[in-house]
């Protein structure tokens, strides 16, 4: 492999290590979102029962 070769490789890995961290990201951010969704309906669901007893 030449150096040029070394080189084209080494960016290719840079650019795919770069899209997983964005994707990651973007996925860790989702779960937050429904983790808080969820989090909170179940605190609606137990405010509700409570007022039923």
């Amino acid at each position: 492999m030449s150096e040029t070769e070394a080189g084209v490789a080494m960016d290719t890995i840079s650019n795919a290590m770069s899209k997983v961290s964005r994707q990651r990201s973007a996925l860790g951010a989702v779960q937050n979102r429904l983790e808080h969704t969820i989090s909170k309906r179940v605190r609606f669901e137990i405010q509700i029962w409570q007022r039923k007893w």
